[in-house]
């Protein structure tokens, strides 16, 4: 429901636009009012003495330690290490028994504070505040006890605050507080919380920024404004809603909301990471005339959706391999089946790939794809994994997704594979990995179509997936799994074979016994097959519990051989292999 005026009409919209369309333009001017890099003075203090008066507007504070950056600590190369001033370098201070908090003051001047429409708080912490503007409490983030009520010296954050969320500045709305601010001198507070004993960094930093809003004219109703009338219908699984009240010839100010009805909640049962484009083809001589110079800019992750309703994305961020917050995102929710991508480069992603593609948001805070592998990991709301691997560019996992063009791509990725495990992620068949869509690949009703007449095609004892046409050792759905061709008998073909092999130069050395696999690559994503072995020829299971994957070799024209290797066998004095297969 909408509350509004008693006297007054609602409008709101359901595609994003404001139900209001502007007469006239309004100017608006910002007024920073603490910067970023500003005279400070911070403490931790070691007991309640200064609890209930540090933050007051008349408070003395100049025995405390003078500085312009942010206060805190972490080791020595830590992330935080460049935005801590050292006068704020609290280190030598810590008690690993103990929880440590700051406090932390800056003094600024305000000329006309009737001019002000907006008042925006911005903060850098790990891992909760809370925040005082004259000796009023503003907002607190993060942090127990209630609103109003001072917290202790040796107050604890409510939960944690991530290193790539602590080290930006996040924005707080408080423009109900801006009647505090009074001409002359104010005092911007700010109580700093860590958020256990022992923690190993902190960090706490502020400014204010002040605006006012000069001209414009009331404006008209849009052609897309539907009236309240008590109920709002929500057409799909997210939905921005916006509205204004109307009163005589005055308009409120704009109020929104996302709605998401339907969704699951994201976690590793219903979302997979579909692609990594983490060295892509150097830059065409178009695209460096276009400004894009650097490979890396064409860089981008692929989700996918593979539960049967919309997900919610609310919460979760990117924390390793790049940094990003879906809560800043594009969209809340990926829809059933659908993908979704997060880009290093706006411009130069679209110059290559085109618009209109599904593009959540950009790699946050300079961080990029590192182009010889390393650790992703993705954090649902409550900070539990829905995705922790490490990729490589060296073998077993696929080399040429390494600066050749082709992106990383996880095999058919409605199985939930693991993500971790080499084998189950391939180069693109095409440069760019399509992002955003699947890539093509061609099935077995495909096959049957460039293999076989029209005749052959209605005789399903010729065509069909278990006829053997050639008389050979394989069905079709096999010769289409090896790659082989249906109708021309080859002695030779082999869909398994093993041999003993020396070890390669990463293995111990010696000698082993492989299993040896030549496979279709279309055949291998589209079709539902697997190696299942046996120690008797007669109770068959998955084969994976004898065998450990080894590497893949690309043999030309789509066919590749996977070798695994057989495991060293306790009991077993035979093992006995086969494929099985369905369309």
């Amino acid at each position: 429901s909408i509350d509004g005026p008693g006297n007054g009409t609602i409008y709101y919209t359901l595609d994003g636009t404001d139900p209001r369309t502007p007469a006239s333009a309004a100017v608006v001017t910002e007024h920073v009012l603490v910067p970023e890099l500003f005279t400070k003075r911070a403490i931790m203090p070691v007991d309640n003495s200064l609890a209930n008066t540090w933050f007051g507007i008349d408070f003395d504070d100049s025995s405390w330690a003078e500085g312009e950056l942010g206060a805190g600590y972490d080791s020595t190369n830590g992330r935080y290490i460049e935005i801590i001033d050292p006068n704020f370098n609290f280190s030598d201070q810590t008690n690993s028994s103990k929880t440590e908090t700051i406090y932390m003051r800056m003094d600024f001047e305000v000329d006309d504070p009737s001019l002000f429409d907006t008042l925006i708080l911005k903060v850098r912490y790990d891992d909760g505040f809370v925040a005082y503007l004259n000796g009023i409490e503003i907002i607190r983030d993060q942090a127990g006890g209630s609103p109003g009520t001072p917290l202790g010296y040796d107050a604890t954050a409510s939960s944690s605050h991530t290193d790539s969320q602590a080290e930006v500045f996040q924005s707080f709305l408080v423009s109900e507080k801006a009647n505090l601010l009074k001409k002359g001198n104010n005092v911007l507070a700010i109580h700093g919380l860590n958020v256990s004993a022992g923690s190993s960094d902190f960090l706490i930093d502020a400014s204010l920024i002040a605006s006012e809003g000069i001209g414009g004219g009331n404006g008209g109703l849009s052609d897309t404004a539907i009236t309240y009338d008590g109920s709002i219908k929500l057409t799909g699984p997210e939905t921005m809603v916006r509205a204004r009240a109307f009163s005589g010839n005055e308009w409120s100010a704009l109020t929104e909301a996302v709605f998401l009805t339907d969704v699951d909640p994201a976690g590793p049962q219903n979302l997979v990471i579909s692609k990594i484009h983490y060295r892509p083809s150097p830059p065409t001589d178009t695209e460096i005339e276009a400004g894009h110079n650097d490979r890396n800019d064409f860089e981008y992750i692929e989700l996918m959706n593979i539960g049967e309703k919309s997900i919610d994305l609310r919460g979760m961020i990117f924390d390793k391999g790049i940094d990003f917050d879906f809560n800043e995102g594009n969209s809340l929710v990926i829809e059933s089946g659908k993908r979704a991508l997060i880009i290093e480069n706006d411009d130069a992603f679209e110059h290559r790939f085109g618009n209109g593609l599904p593009v959540l948001g950009k790699f946050a805070n300079n961080t990029n794809l590192s182009n010889g592998g390393e650790r992703i990991l993705l954090l649902a709301t409550d900070g539990s994994s829905i995705r922790d691997f490490e990729y490589d560019d060296d073998s077993p996992w696929p080399e040429t997704a390494d600066g050749k063009g082709y992106a990383l791509v996880l095999r058919n990725p409605e199985s939930n594979p693991d993500h971790k495990l080499p084998e189950n992620w391939q180069p693109s068949s095409i440069l760019g990995g399509n992002p955003g869509a699947e890539i093509p690949t061609t099935g077995f009703d495909d096959w049957q179509v460039s293999n076989f007449s029209k005749a052959e095609l209605e005789n399903i004892d010729i065509s069909g997936p278990g006829a053997n046409p050639d008389g050979d050792l394989f069905t079709n759905l096999e010769e289409f799994l090896s790659g082989n061709a249906p109708k021309s008998f080859d002695p030779s073909d082999a869909l398994l074979d093993i041999k003993v092999e020396s070890t390669g130069p990463d293995e111990d050395p010696g000698e082993s016994a492989f299993l040896k696999l030549r496979i279709n690559k279309d055949a291998r994503s589209s079709l539902d097959w697997k190696v299942l072995g046996s120690s008797d020829g007669s109770n068959w299971e998955d084969a994976m519990k004898f065998l450990e994957f080894s590497d893949t070799e690309d043999l030309g024209n789509g066919n590749e051989l996977i070798r695994y290797r057989i495991k060293p066998q306790q009991t077993e004095k035979k093992l006995f292999f086969r494929i099985q297969t369905r369309p």
